[in-house]
């Protein structure tokens, strides 16, 4: 009985750590308890949570190594796609798009719509910085669709699709997606954004239609 209630204290120690912000502190807790239960059922958790770790301690190669083993050696588990998102977005900080849309890509079959719908919001990104803008598009109205309440992502999406049809001179289409970020969004920023961005369309029609009756 000593073993499951000792490694149950390591591992609520780490999360702990966590919690509060201290990396190495939890780090350092979640390797010793895979030092001294390999086997426990929770040592497929401790394996993510390190990669967790590195991220907040912002060593993206060594929490690439950790994700990559995680996805490699437990396909099927409940955190898998977690691990996927994790490398895509590692990829893409490094500018890897191609890779990191293709991680994204793997991100299909959680049960979790918060994991699906960011990793279809990034599947978007990393088309648009590829210049595909019809399949970032497509993409981001996805998102838009099936994960409408799915935040903040659906915001994000929206912004990004407007930017698209604004460079195509879909100004309504545009205005309409800028207009709901703006009324919807609790990201005050991105709202902001939404509003500067929608101000200048307007005034670019406004400009226009007086162009056009002198």
């Amino acid at each position: 009985m000593a073993q499951p209630i000792l490694s149950q204290a390591y591992y609520q120690q780490g999360q702990a750590f966590y919690q509060k912000g201290e990396y190495q502190a939890a780090l350092a807790s979640f390797k010793l308890f895979l030092s001294k239960y390999p086997n426990n059922e929770l040592s497929t958790s401790v394996k993510y949570n390190i990669g967790l770790c590195y991220l907040k301690l912002n060593i993206p190669a060594q929490a690439e190594t950790v994700f990559e083993r995680f996805v490699f050696k437990y396909p099927k588990h409940r955190l898998a796609d977690n691990a996927w998102l994790a490398l895509g977005k590692i990829s893409f900080e490094r500018k890897a798009y191609s890779q990191a849309a293709q991680h994204f890509t793997k991100v299909t079959a959680s049960a979790d719509k918060q994991v699906i719908s960011e990793a279809r919001y990034w599947l978007g990104e990393c088309l648009g910085q590829q210049g595909q803008s019809d399949k970032a598009l497509a993409t981001f109205l996805e998102v838009i669709k099936h994960y409408a309440d799915q935040f903040p992502w659906v915001h994000l999406a929206r912004y990004q699709a407007a930017q698209i049809y604004a460079n195509r001179g879909e100004k309504l289409a545009a205005q309409k997606l800028l207009l709901s970020v703006v009324q919807e969004s609790d990201d005050n920023e991105l709202a902001e954004l939404a509003k500067q961005h929608l101000q200048q369309l307007l005034n670019t029609g406004s400009s226009q239609n007086k162009g056009t009756h002198k």
